[in-house]
């Protein structure tokens, strides 16, 4: 228990939970300009 306790609390694995949340918002913004892109072109474009 005392190895998991300080694996969790590592630096390694905080970079790991930091690099896990940067992929994620990189995505969600990807999604976004997806889903928008073509609603904004269409309001420019009208």
């Amino acid at each position: 228990m005392r190895t998991l306790l300080s694996n969790i609390t590592d630096s390694d694995t905080l970079d790991w939970v930091e690099d896990i949340a940067g992929l994620a918002s990189v995505t969600a913004m990807g999604w976004v300009a997806i889903n928008w892109l073509p609603l904004a072109e269409a309001f420019i474009g009208g």
